[in-house]
């Protein structure tokens, strides 16, 4: 299967990705398809067992989940979709709108083991790897 990545930003909604319906073949797992979940990850680093010195496997920090929404034959476009609760209750009071959002609270780590792996990883760039979603 070939790597999926960023290949074009058109505007500050839409990024283009080399991966579309003719890429598709009956024993793919990934697919080009409106609503299909992707997500643009950063390199990967690679993870040992501290102990064994085994590779474990690479560990690639996710810089954001977007969306297809339009598939052409050899790319598609996918973008930052929101759901707007558009029901009566939620345009009658924002109280009656349940939202949450998701916190990371600290944990006590060891400082000196930190491999901060995130730095400066939110910003998607063309050549950024791609990878599907499972729904």
């Amino acid at each position: 299967m070939k790597e999926i990545k960023v290949i074009a930003i058109p505007d500050e909604t839409r990024i283009l990705i080399n991966y579309g319906y003719e890429d598709d073949d009956e024993y793919s797992t990934s697919y080009a398809k409106e609503g299909q979940r992707v997500a643009v990850v950063a390199n990967g680093v690679s993870i040992s067992d501290p102990d064994t010195k085994d590779f474990l496997g690479e560990y690639t920090p996710i810089k954001k989940k977007l969306e297809i929404t339009d598939v052409f034959a050899n790319f598609s476009v996918i973008r930052n979709v929101s759901h707007k609760d558009t029901s009566f209750l939620a345009t009658v009071s924002p109280m009656l709108r349940s939202t949450s959002t998701k916190v990371f609270d600290p944990i006590p780590v060891n400082p000196e083991q930190i491999l901060n792996i995130n730095e400066d990883t939110n910003m998607i760039s063309v050549g950024d790897k791609v990878i599907f979603l499972k729904k």
